[in-house]
């Protein structure tokens, strides 16, 4: 016997007109350290980092995989994720 999937399939994409994407990075809490490094590759607004990966993230100096998972869950609190695209 199979179990169908109940659960829908969500897409990474978000609306160009959501307001979530004009907010500054600033208001997910982030840790100095992980502000720092995310302004040093010019992420200035939410709509701006949800379009990198965790991977892409890691690259960046300073910035490591613990750093990544904590931005991760930032963004999770404001229902968003990493390489979502953006749909004008």
């Amino acid at each position: 016997m199979t179990k169908k999937n109940t659960l829908p399939i969500t897409e990474n994409i978000v609306s160009v007109t959501d307001s979530r994407l004009t907010n500054k990075v600033e208001i997910l809490k982030l840790t100095t350290r992980a502000l720092n490094c995310l302004r040093s590759q010019n992420i200035q607004y939410i709509g701006d980092l949800i379009q990198y990966s965790i991977k892409e993230l890691c690259q960046i100096k300073n910035l490591g995989g613990s750093t990544a998972w904590k931005i991760n869950q930032a963004l999770s609190s404001v229902n968003l994720t990493f390489e979502m695209k953006v749909k004008f």
